[in-house]
């Protein structure tokens, strides 16, 4: 069989598509909710329920995901998630039917039509729950220590590209198709990923194709890697205790509010209080993700450039995070201006937002030592994860009394104030967790985690 050079890019490819996959797919609802909801009479209360019930899956699906995820392997697992996410993604153009179904069988109020579209998505949210789990896992079979930074990095800008085109593909299909079949190809598509999936990836040591030369220099390069200090696993409880990692998940609840809304609810906003059609809704929302892709690549390339001139992990992260966080807050003008203005203010929040994310995802490998930092990266999903439920039912119920999103912007231009408070007050200075006497070779492997 021939061997390909370079085959760990080609893996990270596959990776980086289906991460634009998994977003196309999230989006696929979230671009069309409005027209979707129009159309058989639901109240954005209605779709707060449909847009909760992913959230709540997608929050807490990673701990049985990820389990499932290791014992099943890479390979295997990676095509089970992706099924699971394109299944449910297929089943939605037939809300209304398994909606029915469902509710001849349990004791459930409500529309039809409403408890299918929660029971998909929710079937959704587990699936992609797995991805980037499954994806962090992948690219730790692949590459060494030193590319591996660079690799997750790459595949996880799939995220924001996926938001990017979602609008503009979806408002396509749903105009020349319906949105049934809208549902059925944007689905689909994962299903011709599997089939590549399954064809390239083995690991490493077992893959036919990959060179010599490639398999030394990932096992060479591991080889020289300094094996971690484990002195303490840490339970979840001393996590907590420590100020930086609550700090973190207080500041998350709050500042993941502004990317929930913006990635759920600027369509509807867009559709309803400024009464676009689907295309000039699609092409404003895909110019905020524009900048959103901006805005992630300037925040981690700052901070990281801070920190090679020699300044301290604190400085560094908070002088990109503070700035940014207040310019967030400019969110609370956008009702009160024209469309032009507002798109701008917009793309500006998404643009801080991700300058700011870049920087607040790293602040528990900053802090914490290596045996905790998935506890700690876990806890501070389930935290991003509440704070996106919060502002999808208060966006909801507010909307729905209110008939405006005037409300939810003044709010959305509050709460990067408190996450900058929180920064801190709660989280305080950033700085490798020395408290309790860790073992000064601990030290030692949690301060090369940050440097």
């Amino acid at each position: 069989m021939e061997k390909i050079r370079h085959l760990r890019w080609y893996i990270l490819g596959f990776v980086f598509i289906a991460t634009i996959i998994n977003y196309l797919d999230r989006m696929a609802w979230n671009c069309t909710q409005p027209v979707i909801g129009k159309l058989y009479h639901m109240d954005n209360a209605h779709l707060a329920l449909i847009v909760l019930s992913f959230q709540l899956a997608y929050t807490f699906g990673p701990i049985p995901m990820g389990w499932l995820m290791d014992r099943m392997g890479t390979r295997r697992g990676y095509s089970l998630s992706m099924f699971i996410w394109c299944s449910a993604g297929v089943l939605t153009a037939f809300a209304l039917p398994i909606g029915e179904g469902i509710k001849s069988i349990l004791p459930i109020s409500g529309l039809s039509i409403i408890v299918g579209f929660a029971f998909c998505r929710f079937i959704l949210g587990v699936g992609e729950s797995a991805n980037f789990p499954v994806a962090i896992k992948a690219m730790s079979e692949w590459f060494p220590t030193k590319e591996r930074s660079l690799a997750i990095g790459s595949f996880n800008t799939g995220s924001s590209i996926g938001a990017m085109v979602s609008p503009m593909v979806c408002a396509w299909l749903y105009l020349a198709y319906g949105w049934q079949a809208m549902f059925v190809i944007v689905g689909s598509i994962g299903f011709l990923w599997i089939i590549g999936w399954m064809k390239i990836y083995r690991r490493p040591s077992e893959h036919p194709r990959i060179t010599q030369e490639e398999l030394a220099y990932i096992q060479d390069s591991r080889t020289d890697e300094k094996p971690a200090v484990e002195a303490r696993k840490l339970s979840y409880l001393e996590v907590i205790k420590i100020r930086q990692v609550w700090g973190v998940l207080l500041m998350r609840t709050f500042a993941e509010q502004v990317w929930w809304f913006c990635q759920t609810w600027l369509p509807t906003y867009f559709f309803q209080d400024r009464g676009l059609d689907l295309k000039k809704m699609a092409f404003f929302v895909m110019l905020s993700f524009v900048m959103a892709d901006v805005g992630n690549v300037f925040g981690g390339w700052t901070s990281s450039t801070l920190i090679k001139r020699g300044w301290s992990i604190n400085a560094a992260r908070k002088t990109v995070m503070v700035p940014c966080g207040l310019l967030m807050m400019s969110a609370a003008i956008v009702p009160f201006v024209s469309i032009y203005p507002a798109v701008l203010l917009i793309s500006m929040v998404t643009f801080c937002y991700t300058s700011w994310s870049a920087n607040q995802l790293t602040i528990p490998t900053d802090v914490v030592p290596k045996s905790a930092v998935g506890s700690a990266a876990g806890l501070a999903h389930v935290s991003a994860g509440a704070g996106g439920m919060i502002i999808t039912a208060l966006t909801g119920l507010i909307t729905t009394r209110y008939h405006s999103f005037t409300p939810i912007f003044v709010l959305i231009g509050i709460v990067p104030l408190i996450a900058v408070i929180m920064l801190f007050v709660a989280v305080g200075r950033i700085a490798p967790y020395q408290k309790g006497g860790l073992p000064e070779a601990e030290k030692e492997s949690v301060k090369e985690v940050c440097l």
